[in-house]
């Protein structure tokens, strides 16, 4: 890593997240986006930022949104924005 770049442990916390709810290992994930476990392992413990290249591959195995992984959207889905944007235009004012 360069120096003086700062780490975004958002993106390990939500990968790890996931993972969970996916009920998919660290190990699963990296043989199905060839990554290695400990690039997987590095970024959930926040030892290493996620690449965009790398939330992309996680982001299509666990049918998610890669600017979720990345901490650009709080909306892990699709469906997920899209149902807050119909409760927010069905609200009464």
């Amino acid at each position: 890593m360069k120096k003086g770049t700062k780490l975004n442990i958002n993106g390990g916390l939500r990968l790890k997240e996931c993972l969970k709810e996916s009920e998919m290992t660290q190990i699963e994930l990296a043989e199905l986006t060839n990554y290695t476990p400990q690039y997987v392992s590095n970024i959930i413990v926040g030892k290493r930022n996620m690449s965009r290249e790398a939330a992309h591959a996680f982001a299509q195995v666990l049918e998610i949104q890669e600017e979720y992984l990345l901490g650009e959207t709080e909306y892990k889905t699709i469906s997920d924005k899209l149902n807050s944007e119909v409760k927010q235009d069905s609200v009464i004012i």
